[in-house]
């Protein structure tokens, strides 16, 4: 089965949220999932069975992004 993920967060980054997608997508692996993860361009890139990650289009004057409620966001999310 083929699943579409969208993580509107940095991901992979070692914190809260980006952690429980990753423990989901783990999840979902070991039971033999295709997962396609939609996902902002910021985060480290990790290697699964099964997952492919596609990454928006670089917006050049975000280069992170805060834990809680910021405007970077609200662009990102757009």
């Amino acid at each position: 089965m083929k699943i579409l993920m969208i993580a509107p967060q940095p991901f992979f980054e070692p914190r809260g949220t980006p952690i429980s997608a990753y423990q989901r997508l783990h999840g979902l692996s070991s039971l033999n999932y295709e997962v396609d993860l939609v996902t902002y361009h910021i985060g480290n890139d990790v290697e699964m069975q099964g997952l492919t990650i596609h990454r928006i289009p670089n917006i050049p004057f975000i280069k992170s992004i805060d834990i809680g409620p910021s405007w970077a966001k609200v662009l990102l999310d757009i």
